[in-house]
């Protein structure tokens, strides 16, 4: 896996600097179709750590695991890619995933959403 597909300004082992925002796609044998995550290390090295550094911890990383399709980097709009702090990759990563919600996708990841504090699905339209 090559990490300047999703950052090109990464090393492949040496993050940029700043934090990413990710989506993957999930396989048909889960209730999400995606996955919607950020980093401050490179993507390639987050998905890496989803098999070998977080195996037993969360939710996340085993559904990750147990349901990889592909990334889906082409989902994330350019502006979103690259943020200088943390708490602007947390703000990017529930706009895109409340966004892909609205479009009728199942996403696993944050939401802003009234009354919610973690994620939320929806149905296919």
């Amino acid at each position: 896996m090559s990490t300047s597909e999703y950052c090109p300004y990464c090393e492949p082992i040496e993050p940029c600097g700043q934090y990413h925002v990710y989506v993957i796609e999930l396989n048909e044998h889960t209730n999400y179709d995606f996955y919607v995550g950020q980093t401050w290390k490179t993507v390639g090295q987050r998905l890496k750590d989803n098999w070998e550094k977080y195996g037993s911890q969360g939710n996340g990383p085993k559904l990750i695991r147990d349901h990889f399709h592909q990334m889906r980097m082409d989902l994330v709009p350019p502006e979103m890619k690259f943020n200088d702090t943390r708490e602007d990759a947390e703000e990017m990563e529930t706009i895109l995933a409340d966004f892909l919600r609205d479009q009728g996708y199942r996403v696993k990841g944050p939401t802003a959403r009234a009354g919610k504090t973690t994620e939320v699905s929806v149905s296919h339209v």
